[in-house]
């Protein structure tokens, strides 16, 4: 049966929409039609151009400010995900919504994040795809799946300062403990104790993610889903709930 997905994406430095284009070229490779739609400001949520009917699987992907998604997506008054936006008849009033059940009839939803960590880490993104998760059920979406990988600050002069130079690289390899990667100081102070910066993001390596890495596991991520959802003779029941967060 020829099957359709439809990814629903907001990207402002490009690291959610190197995991949308990742999602999109395993959709390919596993012969499904896959759309793609970037949300931004300037995006007409009262006339998208798609709707939701038309597809078996909707994605929803965003970076994360503050444990929240960004407002073009989620947000009551102007964001993409509301009822009314892409299911045309459906009225978007408060405590108007249908409710969701478990029946395969409806679409299924994959949720997926980049997050910058801070000092929490992987943390970050829960909030957030509970938030995403809530709007998916109002518009009768059952989540079958989440993804989560870091995602550094793009190009912006605070992003570049913090870049970590191979001699700090070197530093946090030895606070983790030995690394075969990690080069031989080359500083004239070698062995001598470092002052210290301040503290640094969970993942030190935020401004290089998402990497090759994390873009294998969101293959892996996705293909796993489409196999056991729909490679095994039998559509399995939206019951089970892929979860990656990375």
């Amino acid at each position: 049966m020829y099957r359709k997905s439809l990814i629903l994406y907001a990207s402002w430095g490009g690291n959610t929409e190197k995991v949308a284009m990742t999602f999109k070229k395993v959709f390919k490779r596993k012969g499904w039609q896959c759309d793609t739609l970037k949300v931004t400001k300037k995006t007409d949520i009262k006339h998208p151009g798609v709707n939701l009917s038309d597809y078996d699987m909707l994605l929803v992907g965003s970076l994360v400010i503050g444990g929240l998604p960004t407002k073009e997506l989620y947000d009551d008054h102007f964001g993409l995900l509301m009822p009314a936006s892409l299911i045309p008849g459906r009225v978007a009033r408060y405590g108007e919504f249908e409710s969701i059940t478990t029946n395969n009839e409806f679409t299924k939803g994959i949720i997926f994040l980049t997050y910058t960590g801070g000092r929490r880490g992987p943390p970050e993104a829960a909030a957030a795809m509970s938030i995403l998760e809530l709007r998916l059920e109002d518009m009768r979406v059952k989540v079958i799946g989440k993804f989560a990988c870091p995602g550094g600050h793009g190009n912006s002069p605070s992003a570049q300062s913090q870049v970590i130079s191979k001699n700090e690289e070197h530093d946090i390899a030895d606070y983790f403990g030995s690394s075969p990667e990690a080069e031989p100081s080359t500083s004239a102070n070698q062995g001598e104790p470092r002052e210290s910066n301040g503290p640094r993001d969970w993942h030190w390596d935020v401004e290089q993610r998402p990497g090759k890495r994390d873009l294998l596991k969101a293959e892996i991520f996705l293909e796993e889903i489409l196999e056991d959802y729909y490679e095994g003779g039998i559509e399995a029941a939206a019951l089970a709930q892929y979860i990656c967060i990375a």
